[in-house]
């Protein structure tokens, strides 16, 4: 077995532990002998392992495949999967350079944690693409999602700079288990939007059609 002990310093040490029973020559028990061996270190590593497997390094947000993953155990409760692009990304990387550029989407990674309902699943997609597997929701979606699109929109403080992004969303509903076709209707949704300069675009069976 394994159990967790507190040792003098006041750190956790996870212990995995071995106990014979110890028999004399007639087949009694004489005792149980217990062995313990301390695998702090490898349990660390263990989840360490699993943190960058499951979750992104920069900005701790969910990993695409994982985020897929998860989403297939969800069942088939209605659900909206957003799509968020940043507009001139790229510009702003050139600019400003790297740094700053990672230290903005650590930014919008934050905001899009605090501004998600309950129960909602976040991830980052890509560079400057992010997703949000939402629950079904007290108010209108379309609300939601302006308001969602204004606070995004804020602009952003990162050492001294004042940067404000122009953000599109593509949106397609679904059920919360189907996210994989979600997140492809949401690009398609944002891929026509950005076409038309509209910056909150739902899903329509007729873009389904050009797929």
């Amino acid at each position: 077995g394994e159990y967790c002990l507190v040792d003098a310093s006041g750190q956790g040490r996870h212990l995995e532990v071995t106990r014979v029973d110890v028999p004399d020559d007639d087949g009694n028990s004489l005792g149980i002998l217990t062995l313990s061996r301390d695998i702090t270190g490898l349990r660390t590593t263990q989840a360490q392992l699993q943190q960058e497997q499951h979750y992104d390094s920069l900005t701790g947000l969910l990993k695409l495949s994982h985020f897929l993953q998860t989403s297939r155990h969800l069942g088939t409760r209605k659900a909206s999967l957003l799509l968020v692009d940043l507009q001139h990304f790229r510009e702003i990387n050139d600019r400003f350079g790297i740094r700053v550029a990672d230290r903005l989407l650590s930014q919008v990674a934050r905001r899009l944690q605090q501004l998600a309902p309950p129960q909602s699943l976040v991830c980052r997609v890509a560079a400057d693409d992010f997703a949000m597997l939402l629950p079904e929701l007290a108010e209108p979606l379309a609300d939601w999602s302006r308001r969602l699109q204004g606070e995004l929109m804020v602009p952003y403080l990162v050492e001294d700079h004042r940067i404000q992004i122009p953000v599109f969303l593509g949106i397609a509903h679904g059920k919360a288990n189907d996210a994989e076709r979600l997140l492809s209707h949401a690009e398609a949704a944002l891929a026509q939007g950005k076409r038309q300069q509209q910056h909150c675009t739902l899903f329509d069976p007729e873009l389904n059609a050009k797929l």
